[in-house]
């Protein structure tokens, strides 16, 4: 990773104290993955008062949603018979995520989904809901 993009004292200054719209379930994962590297020891979510330590943070991210109510375990949503996956951002060959992340999409996660939804007997169709600009060639024919 360059040094850029791990500029810490960069990223705080644009991450905190600053007014940010971030959707719920990416500010937790985005403050998470942060707090680790910055020392920070606990995160309090405004809205909710919901307060975590750096160890209950892992355990939180696992179960986090948008909803009280159970996780789906699919990686994408189904709209009458259709699965519709997003691909958006740059699309890049891996990513640790299937869930497009940071701005990216990995390839790996584009084939993931598809597989998943391929053996879904709820779905009897695929919608690749597209927003992405291109990205890289290594692993685009995998797809």
């Amino acid at each position: 990773m360059t040094a850029e993009l791990r500029n810490l004292p960069h990223i705080a200054s644009m991450a905190f104290n600053e007014p940010l719209m971030l959707e719920p379930a990416y500010a937790r994962v985005f403050f998470c993955a942060l707090a680790g590297q910055l020392g920070i020891s606990r995160l309090t979510d405004a809205v909710s008062g919901d307060s975590l330590t750096a160890g209950e943070a892992p355990a939180a991210l696992a179960l986090s949603g948008d909803d009280d109510g159970p996780r789906q375990a699919r990686s994408y949503q189904v709209m009458n018979g259709i699965a519709v996956l997003p691909v958006s951002g740059t699309l890049v060959s891996r990513t640790r995520a299937l869930q497009p992340y940071s701005g990216m999409t990995g390839y790996n996660g584009i084939i993931a989904r598809l597989q998943q939804a391929a053996s879904d007997p709820m779905v009897d169709g695929i919608l690749l809901d597209m927003d992405t600009p291109g990205g890289m060639v290594a692993g685009a024919f995998d797809c």
